[in-house]
């Protein structure tokens, strides 16, 4: 079921894809968006034992999907992992819907690498989109050797996106690329003459203790403003595990929710593996409110 405003809805799509013997790494699969809608966001689960983690969650180039991935680490786990992509679609102040190719033009993401393989890559995508709106981001593993890179952070970092990964307990270099996702800060119309002023809208939640597995949810205020309040529409999120100490701990779930404008956000959680350590973890969620100008 969508989530509807007077100015947008947004729908959770979900995919799952199998990890089979033959097959312990799933990398470049698809969640698509319904006709109509733009691939705002996403997010990924793995399992927590013996272990899916995670290893990319990102847009496709042309926004009709979001990307997911994720393997197994050194004990066999034939699980499934879930993908999900955030499909969003906007009204205009008429209440006529945006075609997909007019939203999709005020959407602009900016990519970044971390350069050379390193055994704990981390990038931050330093330049935003002139004018726009920070409303996800996602990353790209890229580790042609070892047992395996994985991700310990995706989450909003000042105007842009931080992504870092690990191996672990097996040397693994890797290198690692992020993405930041901006709406456009103000959508005017031709045939229209009231414009959008889109608002940021962030929730984040840490985990206020140290243990082996720690998850948290980040939920999204219904609406802002101090005077007539403006609704919010999910667009994103992401996660940042917190090392207790030196092995280190992965994640394994960032994944997005929406069943009403009151209960949307983000869930995150991690785990450690093979080697008994306790984390902390901090979850967000990202996204938009819709003011109406003239």
């Amino acid at each position: 079921m969508p989530v509807a405003t007077k100015f947008g809805e947004v729908s959770i799509f979900s995919r799952e894809f199998y990890l089979t013997p033959a097959e312990s790494h799933i990398s470049g699969a698809a969640v698509p968006v319904k006709e109509g809608m733009v691939a705002i966001g996403g997010g990924v689960t793995g399992h927590a034992s013996p272990g899916i983690f995670i290893t990319e969650s990102y847009p496709s180039p042309d926004l009709k999907a979001w990307i997911v991935g994720g393997q197994d680490h050194l004990d066999r786990d034939d699980t499934i992992l879930h993908g999900y992509a955030i499909g969003l679609r906007l009204r205009d102040p008429s209440g006529a819907w945006m075609s997909v190719d007019e939203l999709r033009n005020r959407v602009h993401v900016v990519w970044s690498a971390s350069g050379s393989y390193v055994s704990h890559p981390e990038v931050y995508t330093t330049t935003p989109w002139p004018s726009g709106v920070l409303v996800g981001g996602g990353f790209r593993i890229q580790c042609p050797i070892g047992a395996g890179n994985l991700a310990v952070a995706s989450y909003p970092y000042r105007e842009g996106w931080d992504a870092a990964s690990k191996d672990h307990l097996s040397e693994s270099p890797a290198y690692i690329t992020a993405c930041a996702v901006y709406l456009e800060d103000m959508l005017k119309f031709c045939n229209v003459p009231e414009y959008f002023v889109i608002h940021q809208v962030q929730a984040d939640k840490q985990s206020d203790h140290l243990v082996e597995q720690p998850e948290e949810q980040a939920t999204l205020p219904p609406t802002i403003g101090d005077g007539p309040p403006l609704e919010v529409l999910l667009t994103g999120g992401g996660a940042w595990v917190l090392p207790g100490g030196d092995a280190g701990n992965l994640l394994w779930q960032m994944e997005p929710f929406a069943t009403a404008v009151d209960n949307q956000g983000y869930k995150g959680a991690a785990t450690d593996h093979r080697v008994a350590e306790q984390a902390e973890i901090h979850t967000y969620a990202l996204g938009i409110a819709l003011e109406v100008r003239s």
